[in-house]
Order: structure tokens, then C-alpha cells, then sequence
């Protein structure tokens, strides 16, 4: 039993250097994952900071940048406003001359239409159109001369049937005569 126990100590004793190794790295990894924890603090501060560098310097850029860009619109209205300005000369220029030019067009279109009275060919038209015009009324009036003398002999004559109708009537019937009269 000796030998037993003496095998089961050195077992235990191989035991017990074995967990002091083992405690021994765990130590190790507990001080390198402190060192770790440390250099994580360390860098996550050191991030912290730059990003609030970083955030500071892009927040003083973008202050610049629309600063530039309000610049940048001011001189662009500015821009059209004189072009705008240079336009409104430009088209009361332009509708200055076109008064000036339809003045010029009405005394010219004056001009003409005197010009045009004294034509001798337009004359000529004109009167041969008259003549035309004189004809066709001349036949027309006759037309109508012709045809109103047919309705007045028609008239007449229904005037003189009428006329004979009332004497028949009248010596047919002498006993209405009395009640007509009055």
C-alpha cells in the first residue's frame, strides 16, 4: 500500500505542479488581458478624442464650406439681377425702335395709299368694275320693274274681279244690303 500511496502522492504532487503551471499562466493571461484591458482604454480614449477632433474640424469646414456657399448664391443672384437689369435696357431699346420703325411704316403706308389713288391702271380697274357693277344693277332694276308691273296688273285685275264679285253679291242678296248699310 505504500507503493500506492507513494504513486498517488506523486500523482498528486504531479497534479499540484501541473495546476501551479496552470495557475501560473493564468496569472500570465489575467496581467496580459489587464495590459489588454489598459492599451483598449487607452486606444478607445485616444479614439474618442480624435473623433471629437475630427468632428470639431468637419463641423468648422462645413461652417466654411456653406459659408462659400452662401457666398457663392449671393453672387449668382447678383449675377442675374444684372442680367436682368442689362435685358430690361436692352428691350427698352429695342421697343423704343420699334415705335420709331411703325411710325416710319404708318406715314410710309400713308405715303402709298396717296401714291395708289393716282394710279391710272387701278383706275381703270375701278371703273370698269363700276360699269359692271352700273350694268348688273340696271338689269337687276329692270328685272324688278318688269316684275312689279306684272303684280300691279295683277292686283288690278283682282281688284276689278273683286269688284264684280261685290255687285253680284249685292244683286243676289238686297236683304243683307240694309244690315251692311247700317
Amino acid at each position: 500500500m505504500s507503493q500506492l500511496k507513494l504513486s498517488s502522492i506523486k500523482t498528486t504532487q504531479n497534479a499540484a505542479v501541473e495546476l501551479e503551471k496552470a495557475m501560473d499562466q493564468i496569472n500570465e493571461l489575467n496581467r496580459l488581458l489587464s495590459a489588454e484591458r489598459q492599451a483598449s482604454k487607452s486606444l478607445a480614449l485616444k479614439l474618442g478624442e480624435a473623433r471629437n477632433h475630427m468632428d470639431d474640424r468637419l463641423a468648422s469646414e462645413n461652417e466654411e464650406l456653406y459659408r462659400e456657399i452662401e457666398k457663392l448664391k449671393t453672387a449668382q443672384q447678383i449675377m442675374r439681377l444684372e442680367g436682368v437689369v442689362g435685358q430690361d435696357a436692352k428691350s427698352r431699346k429695342l421697343a423704343d425702335q420699334l415705335k420709331e420703325r411703325s411710325i416710319e411704316l404708318n406715314e410710309t403706308k400713308k405715303a402709298l395709299k396717296e401714291f395708289q389713288a393716282f394710279d391710272p391702271e387701278r383706275q381703270k380697274r375701278q371703273l370698269a368694275e363700276q360699269k359692271k357693277r352700273i350694268a348688273e344693277q340696271t338689269t337687276l332694276s329692270k328685272d324688278l320693274n318688269t316684275k312689279l308691273k306684272a303684280s300691279k296688273r295683277e292686283v288690278s285685275e283682282l281688284k276689278r274681279e273683286l269688284a264684280e264679285l261685290k255687285k253680284k253679291v249685292e244683286v243676289e242678296s238686297p236683304e243683307t244690303e240694309p244690315a251692311s248699310a247700317e
